[in-house]
């Protein structure tokens, strides 16, 4: 990515641009560099990882139960791959068994609910703070 754009919208096909506009959108008017890709992780995935070669961007962080990379950091999540698929068979079980662990604590279905309706009650703030202007 050219250190001008500031953020990647990656999308699977060209009919997720339907969906992704909106946040171009957004991006537009903070006045935030982008540039939009097509690449398929299923249908070319030598692209989506050329891609990525290109980011420069964080390093993925270990975790108990994998490595962590941030929301569409695309490069950290590369690497996060590349360096669990190098991992000794025993500590990935053990990720595993902790991500499950943790998913069966935070993803419940009253903390998922709870996270929806947090993210419809910032939506329908920013509706009502713009129609004001």
């Amino acid at each position: 990515m050219a250190s001008t754009i500031d953020v990647g919208i990656i999308m699977g096909s060209q009919s997720d641009w339907a969906t992704m506009k909106a946040a171009a959108d957004i991006l537009t008017e903070l006045g935030v560099s982008f540039e939009s890709r097509i690449v398929s992780a299923h249908r070319t995935p030598d692209r989506l990882y050329d891609y990525a070669k290109t980011i420069t961007a964080g390093s993925p962080t270990e975790g108990a139960s994998g490595w962590l990379a941030a929301p569409g950091d695309v490069a950290a999540w590369h690497q996060a791959l590349v360096t669990l698929v190098n991992t000794d068979g025993a500590v990935r079980q053990q990720m595993g068994e902790n991500g499950r662990a943790n998913a069966s604590t935070y993803f419940t279905e009253q903390a998922l609910c709870a996270r929806t309706l947090s993210v419809y009650q910032q939506v329908i703030a920013q509706q009502q703070t713009a129609s004001r202007r």
